[in-house]
């Protein structure tokens, strides 16, 4: 049932009949193990350890618990075989020589354990032993299975935020953007929906009739180009010639009239009103 070359132990002439007859019974012979680094032994008893193996009825040796560590090209002495059941084979060894060191808890020369028969050649199906004599099968080690090397876990990102907002008075929650109405420019005539004007993004502060400046500041978090804008006296109908250039986020400006002449009226009500390039009331100013 071997799969490993017999050959019989170094034994002296002068050892006596007894030693003969315990090599006949055991049937003593030195394999080389075959097995990747390292394999577990399993260990029933020997005469360092002084601890009987457990039997099973019958009479049967069976392993015990794990003590070392055997390596390939470790050399062990055959004393027994006990087979479990039809797929399990264990041989009872004595360790007589070490190979190259594998594992720091390997067991020492001379101790007796058992071993899984498949580490040493043994078939543990039973297919019947190979003819005498037949040299061993050396198997080389199997190469350990390669581990996945571990990678640092991903930093995690701060979410974008967005600028703070004012609250609307009395809800706590953040002023919506002002939706500008419908354009309803008509060359400076009076504008029907004078309330509709959100003053946002520009916001008209104030018009000095006397100097004809309209002061325009920007509210709104973003670069305005005022170019295409029309600044409206609707008294007169006329436009305040020299609104244009851009206005950055909380930036105020005083636009002079560059027209001919005086458009505003200093002694009459004259409001004023501003419009986008497409027309629509952005800002709108009660005199």
């Amino acid at each position: 049932m071997s799969n490993a070359r017999r050959r019989s132990s170094p034994l002296g002439i002068g050892i006596g009949a007894m030693l003969i007859m315990v090599a006949m019974v055991f049937h003593l012979s030195v394999v080389t193990v075959h097995s990747s680094p390292p394999v577990g032994i399993v260990i029933a008893a020997g005469p360092a350890h002084a601890v009987a193996p457990p039997t099973m009825p019958g009479g049967s040796d069976l392993p015990g618990g794990i003590v070392g560590q055997v390596c390939p090209q470790d050399r062990v002495t055959i004393i027994m075989k006990t087979r479990v059941d039809e797929s399990t084979l264990w041989a009872r060894v004595q360790l007589v020589d070490q190979g190259a060191a594998c594992s720091n808890s390997r067991i020492p020369v001379g101790s007796i354990v058992f071993l899984d028969s498949r580490l040493i050649g043994q078939e543990t199906t039973n297919p019947g032993a190979p003819p005498a004599g037949a040299a061993p099968t050396t198997v080389a080690p199997v190469p350990a299975v390669p581990q996945p090397v571990p990678t640092a876990p991903p930093v995690p990102q701060p979410a974008p935020t967005t600028p703070p907002q004012s609250d609307a008075p009395g809800t706590g929650q953040p002023n919506p953007t002002p939706t500008l109405p419908p354009p309803s420019y008509n060359n400076c005539q009076a504008d029907p929906y004078p309330d509709a004007a959100p003053d946002y993004p520009i916001k008209i502060i104030s018009i000095n009739k006397h100097t004809e400046v309209v002061t325009l500041q920007n509210v709104s978090g973003d670069l305005v180009d005022l170019t295409g804008w029309t600044m409206c006296s609707i008294r007169g109908n006329q436009t305040h010639d020299g609104i244009g250039g851009t206005l950055a986020p909380g930036e105020s400006k005083g636009f002079p009239y560059a027209g001919p002449g005086n458009i505003w009226n200093n002694e009459e009500q004259d409001d004023g009103a501003l419009y986008n390039n497409r027309g629509q009331l952005v800002s709108y100013w009660d005199d």
